[in-house]
């Protein structure tokens, strides 16, 4: 049971490194989809956040910088159900969706951290125009002569993406086995509740 803490009004929190305002509102809010609140409040412009002192303004604030937000009391708890930490969403498979029950197959718990996961380490970094930062620079191995400094490159690459997902709490293992010009790694992850999950990504 969690005791609440009423406050009222608002106040500042601190953006954290690559924070989003989702994310924020998630954290502080309870509800990711109260972002818009934090722009409104804050008079925040594309971007939003950044974490370049070229584009930081009035209207764009920089990683570390401080927002506004409602002091709203926000039930938190130390939840180790992974259902509900990690939340549900549509399963894909090989970027397919699948049918069951006549509705969308979907992923829940520990499956839909381990499917996130899977898209951040597949996703090369810088891939996507509005989170460049999301991702993983294993694909940057691509073309080169496959042989142990790669390997160890590509391991380096895929735990750096992992550990980059505030839901990981540690990357237990990473092995690379090269096999001609194939270079297949894998990964233990230790989730921040539920149980570990193993990661293979092919390059």
């Amino acid at each position: 049971m969690s005791i609440l803490r009423r406050l009222a009004g608002y106040r500042y929190v601190e953006v954290r490194q690559d924070d989003t305002l989702q994310a924020i509102a998630q954290r502080e809010l309870g509800d990711a989809s109260r972002w818009a609140d934090i722009i409104a409040i804050n008079d925040l412009l594309p971007p939003y956040l950044t974490g370049d002192v070229n584009q930081a303004s009035a209207n764009v604030r920089l990683f570390g910088e401080q927002l506004i937000v409602p002091a709203v009391a926000v039930q938190t708890s130390a939840a180790s159900d992974p259902d509900r930490v990690f939340g549900v969403d549509i399963a894909l498979t090989n970027g397919l969706l699948e049918a069951e029950n006549g509705d969308f197959r979907l992923a829940r718990g520990n499956a839909n951290l381990r499917q996130a996961l899977l898209h951040r380490v597949r996703t090369a970094l810088g891939e996507l125009l509005f989170h460049a930062k999301y991702g993983c620079n294993v694909h940057a191995l691509i073309g080169r002569g496959n042989g142990p400094t790669v390997g160890v490159l590509g391991a380096e690459y895929v735990r750096g993406a992992l550990l980059s997902d505030p839901r990981v709490d540690s990357v237990d293992a990473v092995t690379a086995t090269i096999s001609g010009d194939v270079n297949e790694i894998e990964a233990t992850v230790r989730p921040i509740a539920g149980t570990s999950i193993d990661i293979q990504t092919t390059v």
